[in-house]
């Protein structure tokens, strides 16, 4: 259904065949990014705070168009992205982040000194997901900064 009278019937079913994709990223901002109604007093707070939604949408579908792409011209038709090793020929962004979420870096600190950096033992597949992204695998290694 739709109140726009000028549209033609095969531009709105063209119009009804994005609908998936529109609901896809509706549901990236509610479950994925968790999106909440919050309280706030000003409308330039809640600008903000719709913006920085709009943001995480995007950043989600642009590295998802991102990986896809640099799958398909690498010839890479699945990743191995599932519990067990399963291969997911379409991976999100949700389920990269996932993938990437257990890594951190260490630090051993004894008297405000920094006596040593574990930096995360990066696996096969985060190498080359990050080779997809083009995402030097020096951005999972710690920092070097000076003792405290």
């Amino acid at each position: 259904m739709t109140n726009d009278v000028a549209m033609t019937q095969a531009e709105l079913l063209l119009a009804m065949k994005r609908q998936p994709g529109v609901e896809n990223r509706h549901h990236v901002l509610k479950g994925v990014v968790d999106f909440v109604p919050v309280y706030l007093k000003s409308n330039e707070r809640i600008d903000a705070f719709a913006f920085l939604g709009y943001i995480a949408v995007l950043v989600h579908a642009l590295m998802e168009r991102e990986l896809r792409t640099a799958m398909r011209e690498a010839g890479i038709a699945a990743l191995p992205l599932y519990p067990e090793g399963r291969a997911c020929k379409g991976p999100t962004a949700a389920r990269v982040i996932e993938i990437f979420e257990p890594l951190c870096a260490h630090e051993l600190v004894e008297n405000d000194q920094v006596l040593r950096r574990y930096d995360p033992a990066l696996s096969k597949l985060h190498r080359q997901i990050l080779d997809l992204l083009e995402v030097p695998a020096t951005a999972y290694q710690a920092a070097q900064t000076t003792p405290r």
